[in-house]
């Protein structure tokens, strides 16, 4: 049973990497390289944002929109927001495939 649940991992993972999201991902990700300065502040921009997204601090929105206008000559590159966009679609599939995946194994997180 183990290695079957290994095998439809190995199909789900080719299914993903085949899949319209990530070949979008990789195509704006791609083209975005190719601009290494640009990328450079892109990937800056996520860092930051992904440190403010994990405190859960009520006051994130504000903090939120404030390094978006720190970045907003970098945001508004159409390459950057189409990368942004690739990315937040894919990210939102993986969560959805995550949730089905996980939502009825009870694994008993009642410590937490």
């Amino acid at each position: 049973m183990e290695d079957e649940i290994l095998e439809k991992a190995e199909e789900l993972r080719d299914l993903i990497l085949n899949s319209e999201e990530y070949t979008k991902f990789q195509q704006y990700r791609e083209r975005l390289i190719k601009e290494e300065e640009l990328y450079r502040k892109v990937n800056e921009f996520r860092e930051k944002n992904f440190e403010l997204q994990i405190t859960g601090d009520s006051a994130n929105a504000s903090l939120v929109d404030h390094l978006s206008q720190q970045y907003s000559s970098v945001l508004e590159k159409p390459v950057v927001n189409e990368y942004m966009q690739a990315e937040l679609i894919l990210c939102r599939k993986l969560q959805l495939m995550y949730r089905i995946i996980t939502e009825k194994i009870d694994l008993d997180l009642s410590f937490l």
